[in-house]
């Protein structure tokens, strides 16, 4: 995460019976068990992949551009991260990052210098961060802080250098885009169009009202997934789990349904089952979707020949 001159500086937890207290903690422990389950799945459901970009700056007040380019692997996240400094573009370096979600944030560490430009000036800082995440209409942000960690680079060299985490320290804010569709061309728009549309299937139905159930029906490995319909996400950045979710929609004879892979977890492509029942009609299908494919469903309002 870049600049450590980002981080840089100039040079330098007796009632009643044994029994009835067992139970209680047990209770107790189940509660808390619970609670953490819900935790995980919410922090897995999070996709962080993506090209990100902002601001970081030191508590002394130097500023910086952020980007960072992330690959998100179940609850790991790898990539590089870059720092440009605000008051002299021609200084700025590259990292190697790595991270993981570690109690409802997601940690970052820069962990190995990939490409850097001082011009004599500055002094570089490996970094760690903690950030939070947070959604507006269009975007999604990550913030927090971070701090020095590690040694001191410069001119590409390691080096003893004032790369002191109590002193180098600061705030960052960093931002993507939520992939929405911002114009169409035919049925599908450009931001799906940019992968294969395969495999293509047809789903025959007696009635334009459908109740849809997506689950995996699968080892639930942390694939993420996005359902598109007739011009809009009807699901977005959803955890696929064992357990079914269902969404009521409406169809015409024209309308489609396009599953987007936004995550692979640990097994590739990224799978999902789903059923389609309109009146007394019920139609399973499995769904398999990749970075570099989409599944792509068409509707028909008959009956299947």
């Amino acid at each position: 995460m870049y600049n450590s001159n980002i981080g840089m500086t100039a040079y330098p937890c007796e009632i009643g019976s044994r029994l009835l207290v067992y139970a209680m903690l047990s209770k107790m422990i189940s509660f808390c068990m619970v609670l953490m389950l819900g935790v995980s799945v919410s922090l897995s459901a999070q996709n962080f992949n993506g090209h990100w970009s902002g601001t970081l700056s030191k508590i002394d007040g130097t500023a910086f551009h952020k980007t960072l380019d992330l690959i998100q692997t179940g609850s790991s996240v790898r990539g590089t991260s870059r720092s440009v400094v605000v008051e002299d573009t021609a200084c700025y370096i590259v990292y190697a990052v790595e991270g993981e979600l570690k109690q409802g944030k997601l940690f970052l560490e820069e962990t190995e210098v990939l490409e850097e430009e001082s011009f004599n000036q500055w002094y570089w800082c490996t970094k760690i961060s903690w950030l939070d995440w947070e959604y507006t209409d269009s975007t999604m942000v990550l913030k927090g802080t971070w701090k020095a960690n590690g040694p001191s680079y410069y001119r590409g060299k390691m080096t003893i250098g004032p790369c002191e985490p109590q002193t180098v320290k600061g705030d960052m804010s960093v931002s993507r885009p939520l992939k929405e569709a911002s114009q169409s061309r035919g049925l599908v728009p450009d931001l799906l169009q940019a992968r294969l549309l395969n495999p293509v299937d047809t789903v025959f139905l007696s009635a334009k009202a459908v109740k849809l159930t997506v689950w995996d029906d699968l080892e639930a490995d942390g694939d993420i997934i996005s359902l598109y319909v007739d011009g809009e996400w009807i699901l977005r950045e959803h955890l696929i789990g064992a357990e079914a979710l269902e969404i009521n929609m409406e169809v015409s004879e024209h309308s489609y349904l396009v599953l987007h892979a936004e995550s692979i977890g640990n097994t590739y492509p990224n799978t999902a089952a789903i059923s389609f029942e309109a009146a007394e009609q019920e139609q399973n299908i499995k769904l398999r979707s990749s970075f570099e494919e989409s599944h792509l469903i068409v509707f028909s309002l008959s009956e299947k020949p």
